[in-house]
């Protein structure tokens, strides 16, 4: 069976203090809004906000190219990267979480 994911299902299984993994630890979602959901890095409680737009392109990415990875992140979304540089890892530790991805040598692989 075909591993697939649309951002309505991304929407709907997504949870506060829902756990994911990050290629340093572990983060949790703090909160799940309209337009996007808000993290926690580290135990001291940074928080920082992903766009559903950033996790709509990443879907769209890896079904056409099999895989996210920085460079594709940071080119896409410049100024989101500039300032909120954990997004691309919080976005690929949500999809793995949810069974979509797989991290691996510097990218999220699509399964």
């Amino acid at each position: 069976m075909k591993n697939e994911i649309n951002i309505e299902f991304f929407k709907n299984n997504i949870y506060s203090g829902m756990n994911f993994k990050k290629i340093r630890g572990v983060s949790s979602i703090i909160s799940v809004t309209d337009d996007g959901f808000t993290y926690r890095i580290g135990k001291k409680g940074n928080y920082k906000k992903v766009l559903y737009t950033e996790v709509e392109y990443a879907i769209r990415e890896c079904e056409l190219n099999g895989s996210i990875n920085r460079s594709w992140y940071n080119k896409k979304f410049s100024k989101r990267a500039a300032s909120n540089p954990c997004n691309f890892t919080s976005i690929g530790g949500v999809l793995q979480e949810l069974g979509y991805v797989l991290y691996n040598k510097n990218k999220y692989i699509k399964l």
